[in-house]
Order: C-alpha cells, then sequence, then structure tokens
C-alpha cells in the first residue's frame, strides 16, 4: 500500500523528529563526524 499525505514543513518535522532518534539506536545513522573532510567522513560511511 502507498499512504499519501500532503508534505508540509510540520509533516516533515515530526517524521525527522521521530525518525533519526529511531535510526540512531539503530546504529543505521551516525551520531558525529570521524575525519575532518567531507571526502573522508563520505567514504567512511
Amino acid at each position: 500500500f502507498l499512504l499519501y499525505s500532503p508534505m508540509t514543513r510540520h509533516s516533515i518535522a515530526e517524521i525527522a523528529d521521530g525518525l533519526a532518534p529511531a535510526l540512531k539506536r539503530r546504529g543505521a545513522i551516525r551520531d558525529g563526524y570521524t575525519y575532518t573532510t567531507l571526502n573522508e567522513n563520505i567514504h567512511e560511511f
């Protein structure tokens, strides 16, 4: 099933506020950056 709702700033903020912490707990996104350059950080992940 595909669900659709109008994308507003409020709905995007709600999704991001709930999704990012859940992904961090599972280790799917990082908490910070290890290297000093963008190129190094992109290749690490």
